[in-house]
């Protein structure tokens, strides 16, 4: 095992991954909202992001592993949203049918 791993993140790391992820915050959004279509709906999860962002920056070791996590999560939360919606739709063509 690699003893760099092994080290405590700094609190300089820390305040850097998270000042990258926030220094690329309308990167982020932009691509959310391709993704997902509506900004609301990309500021929501760009949010939750945030806030797991905030939650595991200790284990973030370099700014861009951060990015690279960040759009990672991002990722799989769209697909998760857009999955959400479809069922929505679907619950109301059944009631709509019904």
């Amino acid at each position: 095992m690699r003893r760099d791993l092994l080290r405590p993140v700094t609190l300089d790391v820390r305040d850097n991954v998270l000042e990258t992820l926030v220094g690329n915050h309308q990167r982020f959004l932009a691509f959310l909202e391709r993704r997902v279509g509506s900004r609301e709906t990309a500021q929501d999860i760009l949010q939750d992001g945030f806030g797991r962002a905030l939650e595991r920056a200790d284990s973030l070791r370099t700014e861009e592993s951060a990015v690279a996590w960040f759009y990672h999560c991002s990722s799989k939360r769209t697909t998760t949203s857009l999955r959400t919606a479809i069922a929505r739709v679907r619950l109301r063509f059944i009631d709509v049918k019904a």
